[in-house]
């Protein structure tokens, strides 16, 4: 295979050619998130690179989960040429169905190096137990 390189072309021409709209496919601005479960509460794990908890927003309401908040994107300098750009500044919200009844007033949020981890701890009718025979 040949590549034919022109080195009169500007890089930011180079980087154009290589960075098309086409490799920002499938970036979402949903956070990813992680759910698990044990027989107390269910945690709820959020990427959120670079926010800080100010920038967050958490609420319950009818059995939902609404987390929202604002990305902000890396202000470069004024003298700094921008070759590509795919951190946008956007607010973004997602919601998330919660997988059993909560005890709201127990919630609690923590985060840190970038990740939010948000436990739901079941109440008390939905816990397993186990029933003495008599």
């Amino acid at each position: 295979m040949f590549v034919r390189v022109n080195f009169d072309q500007p890089v930011s021409e180079l980087v154009r050619e290589f960075l098309t709209e086409d490799s920002n496919q499938g970036v979402s601005s949903e956070p990813a998130i992680d759910v698990s479960e044990n027989e107390n509460e269910s945690v709820i794990v959020v990427e959120l690179p670079g926010l800080k908890k100010e920038d967050i927003k958490i609420s319950v309401e009818n059995g939902w989960l609404t987390l929202s908040g604002e990305r902000k994107s890396f202000e470069a300098p004024e003298i700094t040429r921008v070759l590509h750009r795919e951190i946008e500044s956007k607010p973004f919200a997602r919601s998330i169905k919660l997988p059993h009844r909560v005890e709201t007033d127990k919630i609690s949020a923590q985060l840190e190096n970038g990740l939010l981890k948000i436990s739901l701890p079941k109440a008390e009718e939905v816990r397993p137990r186990t029933i003495e025979i008599k």
